[in-house]
């Protein structure tokens, strides 16, 4: 399995399909929700985010996600 893209700060746009005469929504795809970010990021269950959904998908975005900052820690102190 492979990681996810990296998680931006930024809400997600909506797919649009256009049409010469409208445009419309395509709803064949949703974008995931904060929890799920959080998890795919690694941050467990129990760690919370605050705020709106819009501040929260901010702060998983702006993250330096669990196992990489403890990477980053080791090898600051080998």
């Amino acid at each position: 399995m492979e990681p996810p893209p990296t998680v931006t700060g930024n809400d997600r746009f909506g797919l649009v399909e256009y049409r010469p005469t409208r445009y419309f929504l395509d709803i064949r795809f949703r974008m995931l929700q904060p929890r799920e970010l959080c998890k795919s990021v690694g941050f467990p269950d129990s760690y919370e985010f605050r705020g709106t959904k819009k501040d929260q998908v901010k702060q998983i975005g702006n993250a330096i996600p669990p196992y990489t900052a403890m990477a980053l820690v080791l090898a600051c102190l080998d």
